[in-house]
């Protein structure tokens, strides 16, 4: 019984094996565009991350929700919120929508506004 499935696992594996190898690549992973621009008012550039639903390209003209994510950049909040709004519109529970990150780079500053207590 043993012998015949070790034969059994060499004839399934066998044409795995015996096929072309090939070295992948790496390919880039998109879900967005990255877009930097200069605010006068916080005296600086700031990052948004722009993520278009999956049908956007084949309707261009169909209106979609926006939902802006404080605290969105990459390394932030963005992916996990934008793949929570992707699995709700694939199971019906919420509509597609365009994403837009707005990257955080001083929390209490741009979240807390300004306040006259030295140690914050």
């Amino acid at each position: 019984m043993r012998q015949w499935i070790t034969a059994l696992a060499l004839a399934i594996a066998t044409p795995v094996l015996a096929g072309p190898t090939r070295t992948p690549t790496a390919q880039p992973l998109t879900i967005g565009r990255t877009h930097v621009v200069v605010s006068a008012h916080l005296k600086g550039p700031r990052v948004l991350n722009v993520i278009l639903p999956a049908g956007y390209k084949k309707e261009p003209e169909k209106s979609y929700p926006v939902l802006y994510v404080i605290d969105g950049g990459v390394e932030q909040d963005l992916l996990h919120v934008t793949g929570a709004l992707h699995l709700g519109s694939v199971w019906g529970r919420s509509a597609d929508a365009i994403v837009v990150g707005i990257e955080t780079k001083n929390r209490r500053r741009e979240l807390a506004g300004p306040t006259k207590d030295p140690e914050l």
